[in-house]
């Protein structure tokens, strides 16, 4: 038994040795490196790194507030008068299309039925009348002839033609452009998967009415997740939406998305700014445009809150739809039309793929390398056999940084829960989406991944000069397309010279004002 006795307490003691090296070799290594960890240089990143994080909770938290006083003022936008006119100015609502789902015709329809005190038309534009989408379109086209509603002025379903001097959707946007009526005074572009509201249309009339300062009114979507255990690429999504967010705040943002934009026709048909011009003239984004356009002309933008899209994250989402997502988004901050839309899209490049991901990453790694530092302080305070572990730096600036991670997780549940109440607040009792906060962990994980990957995606999209988008090849050369080509189910390249079929579209559409004047000539295809 004593023998017993005394191979017991050896073997503790043995491991009790090995446990004090351990921590001995730990806290030296720590020791070593702490002058390092606590470097002036690191100190400043990772007080920059805290500063960030708190900015980025307080734009969260404004926007959650802006959500949260739209749905207890009953959707009231503030701009807008309080007594509505008898009947709103005319509106034509031009949807350039390309392809069909199943969902497709349900949500066209929609649009259609959506209510509008005032006379409205729509005008639906495909590429080609072999576009699966024509048919439906024509059958929608039919219905509305039966329409019982007074203020329907018409339905038209127009075909643009393929076009090769600039982004498809704008030309067949242009094509729709060339098609309002004279009458109307608002033109709304308005992407075809777009849910809208009751009051979608009023609320983006009334807010452009109230203010002439406004060039245009647009919304904004929000991805939500149906459940937390979506693919993890949804995640990296929901982070860039998250992100884009931070503009959205105020109601006179600089930015405009180009799923919903309204803009005075008149604007459109005098080629206001060389907007128009520009979008025809080799242009590839066309929201990006009208922002530089507005930043250059002292022109405002305007957000109405209740302009806000319910977009649902796909439960098929994979790395590789989302690193083509990230790289296009990317490819497009290489496009301009003048020196002031190329310096915007540069800083804007620069913050969301340089400045923010370094600093965010970077910081991150400082403090948990610190963090597991002060742990290795810690052991040596409780085994009092470990070699003394000295750290040089403050522990206050680490409790700033992790205090600062922590209101950002409480901002973005804050915004996720007043967006998802908004938007059920808008949305019919039959259309109601579930209320899902982000999983922390997977959230915290998505958001080291994506901003770990948006580098490499920006310089990816930075070098290359072509994008594929919707089956469309486009190559673009100093901030504008040079070329455009397609590939037929056969196997054969469609192309033509930039030069010629931009010459055809001003002879279809007119040279200044963007109006229907001839007919395009037969296209030769090489």
């Amino acid at each position: 038994a004593f023998g017993t006795f005394v191979e017991g307490n050896t073997r503790e003691c043995s491991l009790n040795m090995v446990m004090d090296c351990s921590v001995v070799g730990v806290c030296s290594i720590v020791s070593g490196c702490a002058s390092f960890l606590w470097h002036p240089f690191l100190d400043g990143v990772s007080a920059f790194g805290t500063f960030v994080m708190l900015a980025l909770t307080a734009h969260w938290t404004l926007f959650a507030l802006r959500c949260r006083r739209a749905r207890l003022s009953g959707g009231c936008v503030p701009q807008q008068p309080s007594a509505l006119p008898d009947k709103l100015p005319s509106l034509s609502v031009i949807t350039p299309i390309k392809g069909v789902h199943v969902e497709s015709m349900d949500n066209w329809r929609s649009v259609v039925e959506t209510e509008y005190d005032g006379d409205i038309e729509f005008i639906f534009v495909v590429e080609s009348d072999d576009d699966p989408a024509y048919a439906p379109l024509k059958q929608l086209q039919n219905e509305a002839l039966t329409s019982c509603s007074k203020n329907l002025k018409g339905v038209k379903v127009a075909v643009a033609g393929m076009g090769f001097h600039c982004s498809q959707k704008i030309h067949n946007m242009l094509e729709g452009v060339s098609m309002v009526d004279r009458e109307s005074k608002y033109v709304l572009f308005l992407d075809d998967d777009v849910g809208l509201y009751r009051t979608t249309f009023r609320d983006l009339v009334m807010e452009i009415e109230a203010d002439d300062k406004v060039f245009v009114a647009t919304g904004f979507p929000y991805d939500w997740m149906p459940s937390k255990d979506v693919p993890f690429p949804s995640y990296l999504k929901l982070v860039y939406r998250w992100t884009s967010l931070l503009l959205l705040y105020k109601e006179r943002p600089p930015v405009v998305w180009g799923g919903c934009m309204l803009m005075r026709r008149e604007d459109l048909h005098s080629n206001r700014y060389g907007m128009m011009e520009a979008w025809r003239s080799r242009g590839y984004s066309d929201d990006m445009i009208v922002g530089s356009v507005c930043v250059k002309e002292g022109r405002a933008v305007a957000l109405p809150a209740t302009c806000i899209f319910p977009h649902k994250l796909g439960s098929h989402d994979n790395f590789g739809n989302y690193w083509n997502f990230s790289c296009r988004q990317m490819f497009v901050l290489d496009t301009y039309h003048n020196s002031t839309e190329r310096l915007q899209n540069y800083i804007l490049l620069f913050v969301v793929s340089g400045l923010l991901p370094s600093v965010t990453v970077f910081s991150l790694a400082i403090n948990c390398a610190r963090s597991f530092a002060w742990v290795c302080h810690l052991a040596h305070v409780v085994n009092s056999c470990a070699a003394p572990c000295e750290l040089p730096g403050s522990i206050h600036l680490l409790v700033a940084a992790w205090v600062s991670y922590v209101f950002v997780f409480l901002a973005i549940r804050e915004t996720t829960l007043q967006a998802l109440g908004l938007l059920n607040f808008l949305l019919p009792s039959r259309a109601q989406i579930p209320v899902v906060t982000p999983c922390m962990f997977r959230g915290v994980a998505a958001f080291i991944v994506h901003h770990a990957i948006l580098p490499l995606a920006a310089v990816f999209g930075f070098l290359s000069s072509k994008v594929v988008w919707s089956g469309v090849t486009y190559t673009v050369n100093k901030g504008r397309i040079t070329s455009v080509s397609r590939m037929t189910p056969e196997g054969k390249i469609l192309t033509r010279p930039a030069e010629e079929s931009l010459e055809d579209a001003k002879a279809r559409h007119g040279s200044r004002g963007f109006l229907r004047s001839g007919k395009a000539s037969p296209s030769n295809f090489l």
